[in-house]
């Protein structure tokens, strides 16, 4: 029988609804948590998210996705917060007592006075889509798309369609379209894009990828490879239109058509989230009717931004140190879980003459251009956009780059401010060139004025030489 360990506070999940809420327990008073992460590293999905977009909220300025994982984690290690990578929970017993294991320790059980479930997300996966014919290879998640060519730099194909217009979805088309391939399509159900505006102009039409609404595919073809897939209209009762369907020829179908949170360890307490119940078992504080249980971040609900995640899960970690504490929390709330976000649609705003979409952040002002006169934005950040979207557009460039001393390792990199669209493929082939080895701080510079534009290519990760190797 394995040494049962105690903590106050047991965190499941070290992505950024995890780090948030173990930081925030900490700095309410909390001083015995530990962290168990499944993965090598902390920081969870934001690892192979290299685009930008994030921390506009929480930080104030526009992180990665990697950029914004590093602040998180340092702060656990500068906090000295106790934490197990490459670790599966098991179980949770209902006399919080935790089972996990690693290659390491073996099995391990631990006793906590209170457990957060921080364990985010999952993709729907292909089979659960109704769409016939075989499954050949080249069919995959836009989650392992984006991690297989991220963080690993395989070629995954060369001529591709998208169905569903998550956010993950139309990052990926711009990403496999910054790396030279052909991106044919963007297939949605609904008659309007499901992620965020920006990403649809930022991704889509930046780069002139069609995105075909109320349109879905319906057959397969292909017998070792994908070799075409079959696209038709549907009605407004979402069946397909007689004489509508069509083929397309390409080697890859990529699918982002939905997030399932992973909330197993939940129901082996006998719980069920908000959603299914349709009953208030989760708080506005992620507390369940178990009362020492909490949950947090996308496993209670899909969130559009992950500063909201941080931002929820940081009021998680301070309840469930109250909880521990027997302080008397705030008054609280039935969770109000929130519907799918649908903006307005780029063709809508666009209608009207002279206006101009800003996707410096994600509430995507309209704004009205009248000569000098720039009207309807929010903050400074959207004048300063309006203003050089007329004189010079620009755009933030990302990719990821292999280390030549470090065996399988890439290093995400940004330009450190936009560059001109009219310059983004000179950027991306400049940045190839590049020969680099670590060790690279975060932040570091790896090449000045790149393509002749004031912008620098800098690291937004840490690449570290084995430690047997160091000096």
């Amino acid at each position: 029988m394995p040494y049962m360990k105690k903590y106050q506070l047991i965190v499941i999940g070290g992505g950024p609804a995890g780090l948030a809420a173990a930081l925030s327990a900490k700095k309410s008073g909390v001083d015995s948590i530990l962290i168990l992460e499944r993965a090598s590293v902390l920081g969870g999905v934001l690892h192979q998210c290299i685009h930008t977009g994030f921390g506009l909220h929480y930080f104030r300025e526009e992180l990665t996705g990697p950029e914004y994982a590093h602040r998180f984690v340092k702060q656990v290690i500068e906090n000295g917060i106790e934490y197990h990578t490459d670790t599966m929970v098991l179980r949770i017993g209902k006399n919080k007592t935790v089972t996990a294991t690693n290659q390491r320790d073996g099995m391990m059980l631990f006793n906590a006075g209170s457990v957060v479930l921080a364990t985010g997300c999952r993709e729907r996966p292909m089979g659960t889509l109704p769409i016939a014919g075989t499954r050949p290879a080249g069919i995959m998640t836009a989650g392992a798309a984006q991690r297989l060519v991220n963080l690993n730099g395989y070629h995954i194909g060369d001529v591709i369609v998208i169905l569903g217009s998550g956010d993950i979805g139309m990052i990926m088309a711009r990403r496999f379209t910054l790396e030279g391939k052909r991106v044919l399509a963007v297939v949605e159900r609904m008659p309007h894009a499901t992620g965020l505006l920006r990403n649809r102009i930022q991704c889509l039409e930046d780069f002139s990828i069609p995105l075909l609404l109320s349109h879905t595919v319906t057959d397969v073809i292909g017998k070792t490879r994908v070799e075409e897939v079959r696209v038709c209209a549907l009605g407004g009762d979402f069946t397909p239109v007689d004489g509508s369907g069509r083929s397309i020829a390409c080697d890859t179908l990529v699918t982002s058509v939905g997030l399932i949170p992973e909330f197993e360890l939940g129901r082996g307490l006998g719980l069920k989230t908000t959603r299914e119940t349709g009953s208030a078992e989760i708080n506005d504080c992620g507390q369940t009717a178990l009362g020492w249980f909490f949950v947090c971040g996308n496993v209670a609900y899909v969130h559009d931004l992950v500063d909201d995640v941080s931002v929820e899960s940081a009021k998680t970690g301070e309840a469930a140190a109250d909880f521990l504490l027997g302080r008397k929390p705030g008054a609280q709330k039935v969770l109000d879980l929130k519907t799918a976000f649908i903006p307005k649609t780029a063709d809508e705003i666009k209608a009207k003459a002279n206006m101009i979409v800003c996707t410096a952040c994600p509430k995507c002002c309209a704004i009205t251009v009248d000569g000098d006169s720039f009207e309807g934005y929010a903050c400074d950040k959207g004048l300063e956009y309006a203003i050089n979207e007329v004189s010079s557009p620009a755009r933030t460039i990302t990719t990821t780059l292999p280390v030549s001393n470090l065996h399988n390792h890439r290093l995400p990199v940004r330009t450190s401010s936009p560059v001109p669209k009219t310059k983004i493929y000179e950027v991306m082939e400049a940045a190839k060139k590049l020969n680099v080895t670590a060790p690279i701080k975060c932040g570091e510079t790896l090449l000045r004025r790149v393509a002749g534009c004031e912008a620098d290519i800098i690291a937004t990760a840490e690449a570290r030489l084995p430690s047997a190797t160091q000096g």
